[in-house]
């Protein structure tokens, strides 16, 4: 395990790869995905915060995401843009076990940014405003070796090391982003942010210092010789899966055979750069109750790839299947192999 989480709501779903969002009371507005201004792909998450009166302490709207295998050390990449209302902090990021806050980052008053432990401040430097940013973080939570070095885009702003354990254990169990006053206010902040990705330090690729890259979608665009999937509605299955957002059962295809697949032709991505990894996400559910399982699938030069075997309800729920390097060859991805790559599902 290497990259933990890679999350850019190019699905056009709030709720893409299991994300929990936190509304608290007296918020006028809610969380939504906006298409304008995004700093990479289709979509950012906006954060539009309306609270007035003196009892707002603790209120706000982030996002929530589980750290798997919850280590102790993690490199970070998020891209934001803020507008600040008042002359009050705000928490932009949170590292946390439970519910404890190990280490933050926040937004100050006057836009710079401030990390912490608890209360004790670890660096403040940079600055943040209406403009995207490139926000990168080493954290490493210890009681006595820990490490806190953040990166604004490209360049090293804070460096810590010391205490940066808040809990009992020297481990990170989810990732907080968005917002939350730290006092008493009246607030109309705006936080947007975009291109998540969460990188551990095992494996043998994204086990450190993430860059300032983005996360692009790529959506099917033909049919292949697998389709075996039956159709909601005419004759081709790639258009039927194809919408941002998805549009549950308005277009669909379906199949209950074990074995049977669809592969779909995807856009291209170009001459492009460095891959760090490719993630396939399908919204599916079951028809006949729970138990219905399907793994998500590629073909590369090497063949068939089926991912993780996921189980669906009668709710539809998104799953995602990432593989950080390219089965043709076992080394990293390279644009040509994203060109010629299959993408799809397998009943299982």
């Amino acid at each position: 395990m290497a990259r933990l989480i890679t999350h850019g709501w190019e699905s056009g779903y709030l709720y893409e790869q299991g994300a929990i969002l936190n509304v608290q009371p007296q918020l006028v507005s809610g969380p939504a995905l906006i298409s304008s201004n995004a700093r990479s792909g289709n979509y950012a998450a906006s954060f539009q915060v309306n609270v007035y009166g003196n009892s707002n302490i603790g209120n706000g709207q982030w996002i929530v995401l589980g750290v798997a295998g919850n280590p102790s050390e993690v490199y970070l990449r998020i891209a934001a843009r803020v507008s600040l209302s008042n002359g009050y902090g705000k928490y932009l990021i949170q590292f946390r076990d439970g519910a404890t806050i190990q280490v933050s980052l926040d937004v100050l008053a006057s836009g710079q940014l401030q990390a912490r432990c608890g209360a004790t401040v670890l660096g403040t430097a940079g600055g943040i405003g209406t403009a995207w940013t490139c926000i990168e973080m080493r954290v490493k939570i210890d009681p006595s070796a820990g490490v806190v070095q953040v990166w604004q885009d490209g360049k090293s702003i804070i460096s810590f090391t010391g205490n940066t354990r808040s809990s009992s254990v020297s481990q990170i169990t989810a990732l907080l982003c968005g917002w939350m006053n730290t006092v008493s206010c009246n607030d109309a902040t705006v936080v947007v942010i975009d291109d998540i990705a969460l990188n551990d330090t095992t494996g043998p690729v994204n086990n450190g210092r993430i860059g300032q890259g983005g996360i692009y979608p790529l959506f099917p665009i033909a049919d292949t010789v697998d389709k075996d999937f039956s159709r909601s509605s005419g004759a081709d299955n790639y258009s039927l899966v194809n919408s941002i957002m998805a549009d549950d059962d308005v277009t669909y295809v379906q199949d209950g055979v074990v074995g049977d697949r669809d592969l779909y032709k995807i856009t291209s991505f170009g001459a492009g750069g460095q891959i760090d990894v490719v993630t396939v996400l399908a919204k599916m559910r079951s028809v006949n109750g729970s138990g219905a399982k399907a793994g998500l699938t590629i073909l590369s030069s090497n063949g068939i790839s089926v991912g993780s075997q996921y189980q669906f309800g009668n709710a539809y729920t998104y799953a995602a299947q990432a593989w950080e390097l390219d089965p043709g060859c076992n080394s990293v991805w390279v644009a040509s192999a994203i060109n010629s790559l299959l993408i799809g599902v397998t009943v299982q």
